[in-house]
């Protein structure tokens, strides 16, 4: 062996057996073996009594191999700062790709919701639109009316209830067709829209018969607003039929009403109004002494 250290020039690395003897060949050995066994590549061992890494590596064209060796103690505290800015590294990276797959998830979440709400806003808008007129239907105003009555009973406020139909509608389709007469239908509930408060509900009740339910209004105010609407309904020009007409019935919540009962005097007021000649309102409170009529001519 070669060596910088002389007191390891007469040493053997590790245990050699060979039929010729050290001894014979180079004299007496210094001392043990520096290992305890022979090295092929490298590893963790103890080195002359001190724990270390040992390198071996071959010499080209020769019969001799380079060893290199390493004390622990000289290379612990850089080995261990590796092996720590190593696993830094590693979590580091575990972590962006754990938060990028936890944001992308987050984000595909989000827009499921999303996607589910506004699935089921239109749901619900299919359910509760009519599709000739875009008006609400029946089943929103049902919605509507029983949440304004407990509103009403609770607090006290008004609530009043218009219903109104089409004077002659079906001699207007039988005249003039289906079609024009769906136009009628369409041309009838906007001019109603623009005349009526936001807070009212314009409902298409079924056929030619509408409801609009007026919140914190009293029945004389319902009569004067049916009043307005019937005029404004007369004094339009409907796309191929001309003119038409409405007859109104009117009524006002009183403490005790229910949905049925509000309803059934209302149309008992239309009923009224169509008996006693069409184009006018007619008012049904819960006493009939006070019924007023308002006539359209």
């Amino acid at each position: 062996m070669l060596s910088n250290r002389p007191d390891t020039l007469d040493r053997s690395l590790w245990p050699v057996r060979t039929r010729v003897t050290l001894a014979e060949q180079f004299g007496a050995s210094g001392g043990p073996p520096m290992l305890a066994s022979e090295i092929t590549t490298a590893a963790w061992t103890t080195f002359d009594g001190r724990r270390g890494y040992v390198l071996r590596g071959a010499i080209p064209q020769s019969d001799w191999s380079m060893l290199i060796v390493s004390p622990l103690a000289g290379m612990f505290a850089s080995r261990f700062l590796g092996i720590v800015i190593t696993l830094q590294l590693a979590l580091s990276t575990l972590f962006h790709f754990l938060g990028k797959q936890h944001g992308v998830r987050e984000s595909l979440q989000m827009q499921r919701r999303a996607d589910l709400q506004v699935l089921a806003d239109n749901l619900e808008v299919k359910a509760t639109t009519d599709p000739l007129t875009g008006l609400f239907n029946r089943a929103k105003f049902d919605l509507v009316l029983r949440h304004e009555l407990i509103r009403a009973e609770r607090y006290g406020t008004q609530l009043a209830l218009i219903v109104y139909d089409i004077d002659h509608f079906k001699e207007v389709n039988d005249a003039h067709g289906h079609q024009a007469g769906d136009r009628v239908l369409v041309q009838l509930s906007e001019i109603v829209s623009c005349e009526i408060r936001q807070t009212d509900l314009l409902v298409r009740w079924g056929g030619e018969e509408f409801v609009v339910v007026l919140p914190a209004t009293d029945g004389m105010t319902a009569c004067l607003v049916a009043d307005k609407l019937g005029r404004a309904i007369a004094q339009a020009t409907f796309d191929l039929v001309g003119t038409i007409t409405c007859s109104f019935g009117v009524s006002d919540f009183v403490i005790g009403d229910s949905v049925d009962t509000l309803l059934a005097r209302t149309d008992n007021a239309l009923y009224r109004a169509k008996m006693n000649g069409r184009n006018r309102v007619e008012f049904a409170p819960a006493s009939p002494n006070l019924a007023p009529t308002l006539e359209l001519r």
